[in-house]
């Protein structure tokens, strides 16, 4: 026979068992409390952006003002115009610090061209594709995190006589991607006006994505002339990847197209850091600065100026090292807009609020 013994201390009631193992009944439920720091919010995941820069060669400022500004964790850009040659120049421009930017140039003639700016922070892995396409210009990529997710963009040139050849060779496309394991980001300038419902084009494009059971998430006119042209397409009812808050950025006016902006629950990758040898000035003490000076040798010795030059070099270095002195920081590199100053800002501001007393300011 088994021998239970029963302890009750309070309100609890212990069941001793002599036979090994776990007593479930010594267990008691608790209930778990909502935490809503838990809960994923947009500040906490992925922003990304897509524009047509129709040349990046001449807005790598308003580009990089646009990332800054919105914190902008992936950029994908059609119409860079970039050549083959001198681009990696206007590349390095481009990129605020912690980003990266890979592109594909038009081979042949002017114009065209895709890119993908990201956060260096990204584990990505450009993909070589064994197919050759006319219609369209693109460019794929891995990212890789705690969600594996491949990104395309594609910019489609508006010719209409190529149409029958881009949906052999889009179809082709999507044939190959669908089959993968990852979640897909396919974005951006088709030139196909998904909007009109009597475009025969438009409505085929629609029904292509529903047959690889994928979705277009732009609802609204992304062109001058009121057309929905860049688009923003992932699988059908996934929550791996979930597109959010689809808007426009008024900002990016450069170009005939607006830029498209949304957010999507991929973690944001940690940031790099870095350890730097500095000092630090912030909290400097001048007062103890200026009595080291009046206390030094140099109002006392009747020195050359060769000598009291060298004296006063030697006594500014062991004043800085005593009371700033070098030490090692690890610090996480952030997007700088050095060209940023209060005019700007205010001017901005502005702009955003067509406000009297912000023009007045």
């Amino acid at each position: 026979a088994t021998l239970h013994v029963v302890l009750d201390v309070g309100d609890l009631v212990f069941k001793l068992n002599p036979v090994k193992g776990v007593n479930h009944e010594n267990l008691r439920s608790l209930k778990r409390a909502n935490d809503e720091s838990k809960k994923y919010t947009f500040n906490r995941l992925f922003t990304a952006c897509l524009i047509n820069a129709r040349s990046v060669c001449n807005k790598t400022l308003t580009i990089k003002d646009l990332i800054v500004d919105y914190k902008i964790d992936l950029m994908g850009i059609t119409e860079t115009w970039f050549r083959g040659d001198g681009s990696y120049v206007i590349s390095g421009e481009l990129c605020p610090n912690g980003y990266c930017f890979v592109h594909s140039p038009r081979s042949l003639g002017i114009g065209g061209g895709v890119g993908i700016l990201f956060k260096s922070s990204f584990c990505t892995k450009t993909r070589i594709s064994k197919h050759s396409f006319n219609s369209f210009e693109w460019l794929d990529m891995n990212f890789v995190g705690h969600k594996s997710l491949r990104v395309i963009v594609i910019y489609h040139p508006p010719d209409c006589t190529m149409s029958t050849l881009f949906f052999e060779e889009f179809s082709s496309l999507l044939e190959e991607i669908t089959l993968c394991h990852q979640e897909l980001l396919i974005w951006g300038d088709f030139n196909i006006r998904i909007d009109d419902s009597s475009n025969g084009m438009g409505n085929q494009f629609i029904d292509l994505l529903s047959l690889f059971n994928l979705t277009q998430h732009v609802s609204f006119p992304t062109h001058k002339h009121g057309h929905t042209l860049d688009l923003i397409i992932t699988r059908n009812n996934t929550e791996a990847f979930d597109v959010n808050n689809v808007s426009i950025l008024d900002q990016f006016c450069a170009s005939d197209h607006k830029a498209v902006c949304f957010n999507a629950n991929l973690r944001k990758p940690a940031n790099q850091r870095k350890t730097i040898l500095s000092r630090r000035l912030k909290n400097f003490d001048f007062k103890s600065f200026d009595e080291i000076i009046k206390g030094s040798d140099l109002f006392k010795e009747n020195n050359s100026l060769s000598a009291l030059t060298i004296m006063y070099d030697e006594m500014l270095r062991d004043a800085i090292d005593k009371l700033a002195p070098m030490k090692f920081w690890t610090i996480v590199p952030r997007p700088d807009a050095p060209w940023y100053n209060e005019d700007i800002t205010k001017q901005k501001k502005w702009r955003s609020s067509k406000l009297e007393s912000d023009k007045e300011k």
